[in-house]
């Protein structure tokens, strides 16, 4: 830790201070609460941000700080733009953590996005702009400009009177240009409840469905793999200039275009050995992503899928000796529907021990809503694709898309909620269990998925009640007189 950290001067209680740094980000104008019923709460609007520090006073005296704040500003400031340095005076303090056992780690959570504390301004007048990032004709402003064109073509003839409309485009904003809202945290409860909140983040699977849905077009243009990767590979390029250059993203654009050059080249590549190379140049970028729960989740949940998806489909439909190329349209169906339930079924399996690990929680409707859900998810975000592209160039023509595009969101937001009020759709985890136990039941899950078991269920099921009741035991919450040492 530096020496000019900020951590070394926050204190057990809030301190006021004066601070200088730099907006990362666009500042988030939504709701002061959040939450079911935060609708039912009046409050004015508030301002959040990052601030990257650089400079804090102490006695009187400018001193170099070094670290990143969550700023809240209980105020709607629309002056507020990424790249600004600025100065505020506001109260410092630290990030808490769960007031009660089974609550969301909010401190940890900041703590991996790499952010130190908190800064409270209690109105505008608490902060004045020092410098304005002038920048010349950059990719960062092609960047910038194409990120505001793409929302501007997405809005078209999306309606955002009611709070459900603004709900609709805040989910579409998120799912499809990587920004959050204030406006999609009650959503976001609902998503995480039923394991579902990957897919209001940009990961491997959006760009898994770009990719499905952008290569067989290009196929029918040209003809020839490597032209149709090169198609792909622009379209990707294009679609990375008007999302965010977060960690997650640019991990899942490189596992994207690695995939789509390997089987455009035209020679036999495994996706494993794609998956490693992606891996490493991720590494090689930024080795602390390592130990991120999304580099984890990512490439855990590709190479099972990649590895044990055939096997386990094969398990599922076993197809008949008789059943020999060309297959009739039952067979057909019938072996595209095993591969379905089987890749959900190993993501969910491959995942499970990682999220109860990282964010104490096990949701066992996951595989089922997976199942159901992944349509409208597709549906979703093929229509968006198509109106982004076609909005930019046509206008009117986008517009005709926003009636199916809102169906389609709809849809996948009331799935979601209603199915995350059932009692069953969570288990919260008094604590997260141990790295042992964590290891074990990955090492359990690729016993399953290889075929280990086989003709000994006995054992497999006796294994699974050891590894229950071992987490049972590691994940009780202890004697009330411990929550107060």
């Amino acid at each position: 830790m530096k020496r000019d950290h900020v951590t070394q001067f926050i204190e057990p209680v809030s301190t006021l201070g004066k601070f200088r740094g730099t907006v990362e980000g666009k500042p988030d104008l939504g709701p002061a609460q959040g939450g079911a019923f935060a609708h039912l709460h009046w409050a004015p609007p508030v301002t959040r941000f990052v601030l990257r520090l650089d400079g804090i006073v102490t006695e009187n005296e400018w001193l170099s700080c070094s670290g990143r704040l969550l700023v809240k500003l209980t105020e709607a400031d629309y002056r507020l733009r990424d790249g600004d340095r600025i100065e505020a005076v506001g109260w410092l303090s630290n990030i808490r953590g769960p007031d009660n056992p089974g609550e969301t780690d909010y401190r940890a959570s900041f703590a991996r996005r790499g952010i130190d504390g908190r800064l409270t301004l209690l109105n505008r007048g608490n902060w004045r702009l020092l410098a304005t990032q002038r920048r010349s004709r950059s990719l960062d402003q092609w960047h910038r400009a194409l990120a505001d064109h793409a929302a501007w073509s997405l809005r078209l003839g999306m309606r955002s009177d009611s709070r459900n409309d603004q709900e609709r485009l805040a989910l579409l904003d998120a799912i499809l240009l990587g920004q959050r809202h204030g406006e999609l945290r009650e959503l976001t409860h609902s998503f995480r409840r039923v394991g579902l909140a990957h897919l209001l983040s940009i990961s491997g699977a959006h760009l898994a469905i770009l990719i499905m849905l952008v290569w067989p077009m290009a196929r029918f243009l040209t003809g020839h793999p490597a032209r149709s990767a090169f198609i792909v590979l622009l379209v990707l390029a294009f679609y990375m200039m008007i999302v965010p250059w977060r960690v997650p993203i640019v991990r899942a654009a490189v596992m994207a275009a690695l995939a789509t050059v390997g089987y455009g080249s035209g020679r036999l590549v495994r996706g494993v050995e794609l998956m490693a190379l992606a891996a490493l140049l991720v590494l090689l970028w930024d080795p602390d992503d390592l130990f991120n729960p999304g580099f984890q989740l990512s490439f855990g949940c590709v190479t099972g899928l990649l590895l044990f998806t055939p096997r386990v489909s094969g398990w599922l439909y076993r197809t008949s000796p008789i059943d020999t190329p060309p297959y009739g349209w039952r067979v057909w169906l019938a072996r595209r529907l095993s591969v379905y339930v089987a890749a959900n079924v190993v993501a969910y399996l491959f995942a499970m021990p990682l999220v109860a690990y990282h964010f104490q929680m096990i949701t066992p409707l996951t595989v089922i809503l997976s199942l159901v859900s992944l349509p409208l998810v597709t549906l979703a975000l093929g229509i968006g694709y198509l109106k982004l592209m076609v909005g930019i160039a046509l206008p009117s023509a986008g517009m005709l898309l926003a009636r199916p595009l809102a169906f389609a969101t709809d849809g996948m937001s009331w799935l979601v909620s209603a199915v995350s009020s059932w009692p069953v759709a969570t288990i919260t985890l008094p604590q997260p269990p141990s790295i042992a136990w964590t290891i074990a039941a990955m090492l359990f899950v690729v016993a399953i998925v290889s075929g280990s078991f086989a003709r000994r269920r006995v054992m497999m099921m006796s294994t699974g009640l050891i590894g229950a009741g071992w987490l049972a035991i590691l994940v009780q919450p202890g004697p009330i007189g411990s929550l107060n040492p």
